[in-house]
């Protein structure tokens, strides 16, 4: 399950990712990461099994935490094929498909945003998610 963690000044230089994996034993993939010196966000996959453990964990450390069901979301009223987000996508997120459509798999986003902001009609948006 995809997540977005939000650090705050006072916990951005503790390890609090490898402590949860050392405390659950689970698996995190991180998808994107975006540290500094006081602040920072990451895109992170949980394995399902340990997703409430590890969920509960990141909150009592202190980060803001929310899951990301669709973490990119594209208004199909506005979207005029052009494919420039098939280009631009660094995972692959948007395929071109033989009809000339362009298919969407959200579940791969790792909300870098770049598709976004080159987007020529605005039919794309990034999901703030739920907590």
């Amino acid at each position: 399950m995809k997540i977005r963690l939000v650090y705050t000044p006072s916990i951005i230089q503790e390890p609090l990712i490898a402590e949860i994996i050392l405390e659950t034993g689970a698996k995190i993939n991180i998808n994107r990461a975006d540290i500094g010196a006081v602040s920072g966000e990451m895109v992170v996959d949980v394995p399902e099994d340990k997703y409430n453990r590890v969920v509960r964990l990141f909150r009592d450390k202190g980060l803001k935490i929310s899951l990301l069901h669709q973490p990119i979301f594209r208004d199909d009223a506005r979207c005029i094929a052009c494919g420039i987000c098939t280009l631009i996508c660094p995972i692959g997120v948007f395929t071109i498909e033989e009809d000339w459509s362009i298919s969407l798999e959200a579940e791969r986003c790792i909300q870098c945003g770049v598709c976004v902001a080159v987007c020529p009609t605005s039919a794309l948006a990034l999901s703030e998610g739920e907590v």
